[in-house]
């Protein structure tokens, strides 16, 4: 793991402590009961007073509907004990009007960062004080799971408890993950905390419900609608999924994005999950090169081919680190690796042209660069690449049909306005030198950095062609 990831999970580590540092200064004493909710409801309140409120059903007593619905569950069990039967209800999932809570604040702090992950959570603190000792009910012939999650209930008068008998913490939406993760090397996970075959029934509908948000996110991503690939993504680990895809496709996502930070986390957490994901490394050293840490890159990449020899990709991707490094022969090699492990790429022969454009072998470059364009007509990058190495042979004709077609395919395109801006200043094209030197500026090219890298200065561009420019076009390339 990089530096700045360990620094990334610090901070992570930082806030989720500082979550657990406030529960614990409220409930010093030890005399508090917790709740978690992963969203923050109106009031603390039983699940059968809110689907009351939810149906706008009219009751003059909370309790006089639960006793009712005790009476028709009395034909469904043989307990014969009210509340038994309640605790069996909320163990299933029913409708009552018993909150639960627990002795244990990580507990508290699983439910309360376990779902809803575009949502706040909260941990409800309670002292149990004379009034609330009052209506705190403890399991009987309590199941395993309740006995493991230290489960009491409090049976509010009302279906919830008033906000000024209560403190709680706001459990951020971003650090619900880290929670969990934090919660999961403390022993506590869905594992531990749903224990019984109702437990595992629950948790094996999560699995699948996580697995729909997992094809959600695929779709999204696939759309191009990337803040809700991201969404679906987090939600399917929110869930419990946390395969090394998981991490891997919303770190592409995050890429996508120019989140990189996220995305290396997300690259390293795949890794850690599975050390052999040769595809992972490869994302990361991608990653790596957008943070133009090269090393850390080629380092990733070395990985990647290690594990995978055969890997066109990672080849390619590390030729692009080797020539951001200078390391051109290498780049060409690696280059020369990728097509040949998979010749009809386009990308792999514009990646190889480039740089053979870049140390000056010309023809090599055109040959890569009209392979590339076989195999894909619409890909402007390489009628740009093509178009600079026809103007470097001063095959001026052929290099503005390049730029033509480039601008065609992609009419935003400001690097190909300032190519053929230049090439018509070789043709003495005045008009169109200007129009697109404007134009190149316009979109946002620093026209007099990009011709200074090319050709030094003015005087010589002029000696270079045995001309002068016309003074109002020395002025576009001189004055910023």
């Amino acid at each position: 793991m990089s530096i700045q990831n360990q620094s990334d999970r610090q901070t992570e580590l930082n806030k989720v402590l500082e979550i657990i540092g406030k529960i614990a200064k409220i409930s010093a004493d030890g005399n508090y009961i917790f709740r978690g909710e992963s969203q923050c409801h109106e009031k603390v309140s039983s699940g059968l007073y809110r689907e009351l409120k939810a149906v706008k059903v009219k009751y003059s007593d909370i309790a006089d509907v639960q006793a009712e619905i005790v009476r028709d569950a009395k034909t469904y069990t043989e307990k014969t004990n009210d509340f038994e039967i309640l605790t069996e209800l909320q163990h299933y999932g029913g409708k009552t009007n018993l909150i639960d809570f627990t002795t244990d604040y990580k507990v508290a702090l699983f439910f309360a960062s376990s779902g809803f992950p575009d949502e706040h959570g909260r941990v409800i603190i309670l002292q149990k004080t004379e009034a609330i000792k009052d209506i705190i009910k403890l399991p009987r012939n309590s199941v395993k799971r309740a006995t493991d999650q230290k489960s009491v209930f409090i049976q509010p008068r009302k279906g919830y408890i008033e906000h000024d008998r209560y403190e709680e913490i706001l459990i951020p939406k971003d650090i619900k993950l880290s929670i969990l993760r934090h919660l999961h090397e403390c022993k506590i996970s869905p594992e531990t905390i749903y224990n019984d075959i109702h437990g595992f029934i629950t948790r094996d509908n999560t699995f699948w419900m996580a697995y729909r948000k997992f094809d959600k996110g695929l779709t999204s991503e696939n759309k191009g609608d990337y803040e809700e690939a991201v969404r679906h993504y987090t939600n399917a680990l929110e869930q419990g999924l946390r395969p090394p895809e998981v991490y891997n496709n919303r770190g592409n996502v995050y890429l996508r994005i120019s989140k990189v930070d996220k995305a290396i986390n997300d690259f390293s957490e795949a890794l850690a999950v599975k050390p052999d994901f040769a595809g992972a490394y490869v994302n990361r050293g991608n990653a790596y090169c957008e943070q133009r840490e090269f090393d850390l890159a080629i380092q990733d990449l070395n990985e990647a081919i290690r594990l995978n020899p055969d890997f066109a990709e990672a080849y390619k991707n590390r030729g692009t680190a080797y020539l951001n490094k200078g390391n051109f022969d290498l780049a060409i090699q690696d280059f020369g690796k990728a097509v040949q492990l998979v010749p009809d790429k386009a990308d792999f022969y514009i990646s190889r042209g480039g740089a053979y454009s870049i140390v000056g072998d010309f023809d090599n470059a055109i040959k890569d660069l009209s392979e590339s364009i076989k195999l894909n007509l619409n890909e402007p990058d390489a009628y740009l690449l093509r178009g600079i190495a026809y103007t470097k042979k001063r095959e001026f004709d052929k290099a503005i049909a390049d730029f033509n077609k480039a601008i065609e395919l992609k009419q935003d395109y400001a690097n190909a306005y300032f190519c053929r801006g230049i090439v018509w200043l070789h043709l003495k094209k005045w008009d169109g030198a200007r129009g697109d030197l404007t134009a190149a500026k316009d979109k946002g090219v620093d026209i007099v950095a990009a011709f200074h890298n090319s050709y030094r200065d003015v005087a010589m561009f002029e000696r270079r062609n045995s001309f002068k420019l016309p003074k109002d076009i020395v002025a576009i390339l001189t004055k910023p």
